[in-house]
């Protein structure tokens, strides 16, 4: 015993489960993915916010394959807003939220017409 309260000084991600019937451990294990799951999307979420505000051009594989003129990186940076939001509503559907994937695809869709983001 005195080893493993060593161990978990130097490693404060040591995680015991007290001792329970199967379904109560099971239980625990759920709770703990649901708080990881939650910490990735919010990770996620905050790259996403930071390439929207931090002037990050996000390009497709189309943008790609083209060198940007100086007209070209004006368009891109317009074309931003609502290519972030597209992105988190797919961070939002594969979450397993499809309201909130909606209503961020529907702004998407609304500001790419605005900035003839379409093909």
């Amino acid at each position: 015993m005195l080893q493993l309260e060593d161990d978990s000084r130097k490693d404060g991600n040591l995680i015991i489960f007290p001792p329970a019937d199967r379904q109560t451990q099971e239980f625990h294990l759920h709770t703990m993915m649901q708080d990881i799951a939650a910490s990735l999307l919010m990770d996620f979420e905050k790259w996403v916010l930071q390439a929207e505000s931090g002037g990050t051009i996000l390009k497709t594989p189309l943008d790609s394959q083209a060198s940007l003129s100086s007209e070209e990186v004006i368009k891109a940076k317009k074309r931003r807003l609502g290519r972030a939001q597209k992105t988190i509503g797919d961070y939002s559907l594969l979450a397993g939220s499809p309201v909130d994937a909606n209503a961020h695809y529907s702004t998407a869709l609304e500001l790419a017409r605005l900035t003839g983001d379409y093909f």
